[in-house]
């Protein structure tokens, strides 16, 4: 939903966000808060949007295309209802800042049909849904370097938004599937009596490669509208390129080594170093679960090639207008920057995703070891899989080792997976009780300590601390944990 912002007073906001953070830092981070009302008021926006977009629809395609509609709004909602975009003022006041400069310039945006999704998802991406909604994936932000590469980004998918690609690829490949040569195709296969699963596959990857083909020329159409957008804002339109080149080696990026023996050894439990023993087997078992068959990913890509998108927006740039990289003051930027990857660890437990939100955790520590959040948030997803593990639900929160991951998250999976139940159970209580008990009358250190007495087995404990916790806080929403 939009809101209109004043620049100076969403400047003010975040300096006292800035201030604030730094003040709690040296005891624990404050995740966002979330506003409840958010999600119903975004839900019906939807819903809105959809009858809407109905409503626009030829008769004689409404069938087809009002289906994949229908099935866009639903993932939406679903996603809406399970909370997984941020719903925090400060974290979208700043969004909204960025947008409204960028509607300042360009006034030819429908800015109140746009509607900005924060999503506490793990990889660098945003996108353009297709009704107005435009979602930035959290794990983006800790590759750029300023508020300008985000502008630049969103101006990309605006342009998305504003030249209807989403729309447009809906109804292509709806006149694609039901027009008479691939359905004659597909009633000939059907009546046949073999290898139908091939055939059909075989006509739906030379779908692929023909939407790969076009969709890199959306990509090169929205960098060139998203350029315009930029030069007409206070921002560096030079960030166009920057922003491209950060995106062209996030896949170069690599893990630190955790230091686990640094981590978990405890004098009440000494660390063993054949925990850390490579196992050659459960990688060629992952590897053998993988489809030998699969098509070419490289050739799927429905973005072009990053250096190439380069290319095009330099011929068309010519000269660079001298902007802004930081409008709001105070350069709270760095700040939002630096808490995202906060955000992605508590999202992520939000998620039930705990051996995603561990691994980070423990990365993350490897820069901030004396940080009593990661402290408390290992604590956490120590005790999940524990739980998990005794319960022989392992799987669903932790995979085994596989080729295609990196080698330091091979290595964390690796290290999860030899230990044995009442190892993990003496190694989770104890680094939770010698890292977090100074802490204990914090909100996660509490809950990170009384689930640590559940892995030795400590019920009467347990219920102690469970009760400590209620009374401390009444609305914390981590009660569900204590169920």
């Amino acid at each position: 939903m939009y809101r209109k912002c004043n620049l100076l007073i969403i400047s003010t906001i975040l300096l006292l966000f800035y201030n604030d953070t730094i003040c709690q830092s040296s005891i624990i981070y404050q995740p966002a808060t979330t506003n409840y009302s958010y999600f119903p008021d975004n839900i019906l926006i939807v819903r809105k949007r959809l009858d809407r977009d109905l409503k626009e629809i030829p008769n004689m395609m409404r069938k087809g295309i009002g289906k994949e509609y229908d099935i866009r709004a639903r993932d939406l909602i679903q996603k809406l209802e399970a909370k997984e975009f941020m719903s925090d003022s400060i974290w979208l006041g700043f969004f909204n800042g960025i947008l409204n400069e960028i509607y300042k310039g360009n006034p030819g945006i429908p800015r109140y049909e746009i509607n900005m999704l924060i999503g506490r998802y793990e990889p660098a991406n945003a996108f353009s849904i297709g009704e107005g909604s435009i979602v930035f994936h959290l794990g983006l932000l800790p590759y750029l370097s300023s508020e300008s590469e985000i502008a630049a980004i969103l101006c990309h998918e605006l342009a998305h938004y504003q030249a209807n690609h989403s729309n447009n690829f809906i109804k292509e490949y709806y006149d694609f599937l039901y027009s008479e040569e691939i359905q004659g195709r597909l009633k000939k296969i059907s009546r046949s009596g073999y290898n139908k699963t091939a055939r059909v596959m075989e006509i739906m990857k030379n779908m692929m490669y023909d939407n790969s083909r076009h969709g890199r020329y959306k990509e090169l159409e929205a960098d060139s509208l998203g350029l315009i957008y930029l030069k007409n804002t206070r921002y560096d339109s030079y960030s166009c390129l920057t922003a491209l080149e950060k995106l062209d080696k996030i896949d170069s990026v690599t893990w630190p080594l955790i230091p686990y023996k640094t981590l978990f050894d405890a004098p009440q439990f000494p660390f063993n170093d054949a925990w850390l023993a490579s196992s050659k087997s459960s990688v060629l078992l992952a590897q053998g679960s993988i489809i030998d068959d699969k098509w070419d990913t490289d050739s799927l890509k429905t973005h072009p090639d990053c250096i190439n998108r380069i290319a095009a927006i330099k011929r068309q740039m010519g000269q660079p207008t001298t902007g802004r990289l930081n409008l709001l003051e105070g350069s709270p930027f760095e700040v939002f920057k630096q808490n995202s990857s906060y955000e992605l660890v508590e999202g992520l437990m939000d998620a039930n995703e705990y051996g995603r939100s561990l691994f980070r955790a423990l990365v993350m520590l490897k820069e901030k070891p004396d940080d009593i959040y990661l402290k408390s948030a290992v604590g956490i997803a120590l005790y999940q899989i524990y739980k998990h593990q005794k319960d022989h639900n392992l799987r669903y929160i932790l995979s085994l080792p596989d080729p295609d991951f990196t080698e330091e998250y091979n290595r964390y999976l690796q290290f999860f997976n030899n230990l044995r139940l009442r190892d993990l159970s003496k190694m989770g209580y104890y680094y939770c009780f010698n890292q977090l008990e100074p802490y204990k009358t914090e909100e996660y250190p509490m809950l990170a300590l009384a689930l640590s007495q559940k892995m030795i087995n400590q019920e009467e404990a347990f219920q102690q601390q469970k009760n400590i916790f209620l009374e401390t806080f009444p609305n914390s929403k981590l009660i569900f944990y204590l169920k």
